[in-house]
């Protein structure tokens, strides 16, 4: 017998709407910080302390301005990613 909130075998939950309008962002060739933050909720000061320590996803600096490109914001995302108990 299934409780409430157990779903069937192979059920997939939708993408909330603002996860979905956050991902639309990341199909930009690039962001600014601004942009970035919007885009995954972190806050753009911990962009700038990033750089700041040479840590973070790689960017983009022209005439003084920064620029990421999606995919290094992923990538960045993917390599700190981290299995919960019941995912290992």
């Amino acid at each position: 017998m299934r409780t409430l909130h157990e779903q069937p075998p192979g059920y997939i939950e939708p993408i909330p709407q603002h996860i979905q309008i956050q991902i639309k962002e990341l199909d930009r060739l690039s962001l600014t910080p601004d942009q970035a933050s919007e885009a995954t909720g972190i806050p753009k000061q911990t962009f700038a302390k990033w750089r700041h320590q040479g840590e973070g996803p790689k960017y983009i600096k022209i005439a003084n301005r920064i620029y990421y490109r999606p995919q290094a914001i992923i990538n960045f995302l993917e390599t700190h990613e981290q299995a919960t108990l019941d995912q290992r």
